[in-house]
């Protein structure tokens, strides 16, 4: 884009050059890293320019983020003095600048970068992330600009350093946001961890207390703090499992004896129910997973299967494996109606117990639970490697 283009192929490049700025703007970067190296490569190319920076002042240091050179090598995380780069102009105007032919401006043919480094055209913009001044995104070169930098680039380059900007913002409210979970989880585990040991202590108490007179008050406040007690258990595991204190004991086991007998225990429960149970384990399953953590993936859901299902309802438990590397386990159980014609609620059902077993999952690099309800039968699953 330069003034000796006629207007018809100056508006044929700058529609170009936004096209391939909007191209990077809808791109999902993963990181800051990859998200400067693509914009420093567009830029190259919008500008003809040799050399593209963004870098991160610090008081009076100039930090190289990240760097493309065709002509020299700068190496990223390489720190200079902020007065000693033509970024100093960027920083003191909070503007865009644009230098066509830095050796025809006198003040700067005594300039450390022009005398090293010989650098005659350059243009830069400022980089903030929530009004504060980040950094600049700028591109040089040893050649100078015979026709300028036209307003069009001027705002091109705005443009892009307005867009960095908003992913750091973004990325710095992603981070927060993740601390202050991290916090909470950590308050929620300090709160519960206060609160198992009374627990226990009123469970333990009511089993020395011996009064027919008031049996049924003390069945109640035992049974009442035996689920108080299990839900400051379930806060505690979640909370050690989401900041990553939860360790393995990886060890080969017969996958099917373990999980064979955790359905015969629910199966053998005695209660009023008078559910149907169908197992379907195909035998001599072995796996690597730690014995402890996926008794208690058994546990939570063949629990969930024996409480939540109606009375006569159907339980199928299954455990097939897909291939050699592969082995799926189905759970199923019959719901009441309302639940099948109003949608599953998987919070109110199932609770904390579905994190609980998806952070063990994930623990086995597993794809998780899946859930779903059909036919007012509930439906979990999930496979192992």
């Amino acid at each position: 884009m330069d003034s000796s283009k006629t207007e018809k192929e100056q508006l044929l490049a700058l529609t170009n050059n936004l096209k391939s700025i909007q191209r990077l703007t809808t791109t999902h970067f993963t990181d800051f890293k990859e998200l400067i190296s693509s914009y420093l490569k567009v830029g190259l190319q919008i500008f003809n320019m040799k050399i593209g920076i963004v870098s991160k002042i610090n008081d009076a240091e100039y930090l190289v983020c990240n760097c493309i050179s065709q002509i020299q090598q700068i190496e990223s995380g390489t720190i200079f003095p902020l007065e000693g780069t033509y970024c100093r102009e960027v920083v003191k105007t909070n503007s865009v600048i644009g230098l066509p032919h830095v050796g025809l401006l006198k003040e700067m043919k005594t300039h450390p970068v022009y005398i090293n480094m010989k650098l005659e055209s350059y243009i830069s913009a400022p980089i903030y992330v929530d009004e504060v001044l980040f950094g600049t995104l700028n591109f040089s070169s040893t050649q100078p600009r015979k026709y300028g930098f036209s307003e069009h680039e001027r705002d091109l380059i705005a443009m892009m350093a307005n867009a960095i900007g908003a992913f750091l913002m973004l990325e710095k409210k992603e981070k927060d946001l993740y601390n202050s979970n991290d916090r909470m989880k950590r308050l929620v585990g300090y709160v519960a961890h206060d609160l198992r040991a009374p627990l226990s202590n009123i469970k333990t108490l009511t089993s020395f207390i011996d009064s027919n007179e008031y049996a049924d008050i003390i069945e109640m406040i035992r049974a009442s703090s035996a689920r108080a007690l299990e839900f400051v258990h379930t806060i505690l595991e979640t909370a050690a499992m989401g900041s990553g204190k939860i360790k393995l004991n990886m060890a080969s086991h017969d996958f099917s004896a373990l999980f064979k007998e955790r359905c015969e225990y629910y199966k053998s429960f005695k209660n009023d129910k008078e559910l149907n149970w169908e197992l379907e384990v195909e035998e001599g399953i072995t796996l690597e997973a730690d014995k402890d953590r996926m008794l208690q993936v058994f546990d939570n859901l063949l629990s969930n299967c024996t409480k939540y299902t109606p009375y006569g309802g159907q339980v199928t438990a299954t455990l097939k494996s897909l291939n050699n590397s592969h082995v799926k386990v189905e759970l199923s159980n019959t719901v009441d109606e309302l639940v099948s014609s109003n949608g599953f609620d998987i919070k109110h059902k199932v609770g904390f117990g579905q994190e609980i077993i998806n952070e063990i999952l994930k623990l086995h690099h597993s794809d998780g639970l899946k859930l779903h309800v059909k036919d007012n039968t509930y439906h979990a699953c999930f496979e192992l490697k």
